[in-house]
């Protein structure tokens, strides 16, 4: 059973800008996508992007916790 959604304004801002860099990386090349490209791109540690991406799946906006990841819903504007 998926996990219900949770709205976006209930996020932390590292979790909404970790799910930006997934829809943009989306969009651009139609595939899911790899935490370390998260990961390089906000300058963080791989394992604090996956504790970002482990919340977000938990919170329903990831397909899976594992890398690559994709978004279950595009993020409303």
């Amino acid at each position: 059973m998926d996990a219900p959604l949770v709205p976006v304004h209930q996020l932390t801002t590292a979790q909404r800008r970790v799910l930006e860099w997934i829809e943009r990386y989306e969009t651009a090349l139609d595939e899911p996508c790899p935490s370390g490209f998260v990961a390089r791109r906000m300058g963080l540690h791989h394992s604090t992007i996956q504790q970002h991406i482990t919340a977000l799946h938990r919170k329903g906006w990831l397909r899976s916790n594992s890398s690559p990841v994709s978004l279950t819903t595009r993020i409303p504007r």
